[in-house]
């Protein structure tokens, strides 16, 4: 995620997330010089302040979808 709200209220978005049980999944490519250390940044923060966050690292994928979704996506959407 390219947020540059986080720099400046990243424990008020973690706070929200977290008491609102609200359910993060971020994926970013490996390759992603725009979202990689943000994606990081806020699974870190997000998961020290207790909230439900996964992260999945696309190996070799820059700032774009993979051509074919794979089992991780289709969960999500199933899910809904």
């Amino acid at each position: 995620p390219w947020t540059p709200l986080l720099k400046t209220e990243r424990a008020a978005v973690c706070r929200a997330l977290t008491e609102k049980n609200i359910a993060v999944h971020l994926f970013c490519g490996t390759r992603d010089s725009d979202c990689l250390e943000m994606a990081q940044t806020l699974y870190n923060a997000l998961h020290s302040a207790g909230g439900r966050v996964c992260l999945t690292l696309q190996e070799g994928l820059r700032h774009q979808f993979p051509s074919q979704m794979g089992p991780e996506y289709l969960q999500l959407v199933m899910h809904r």
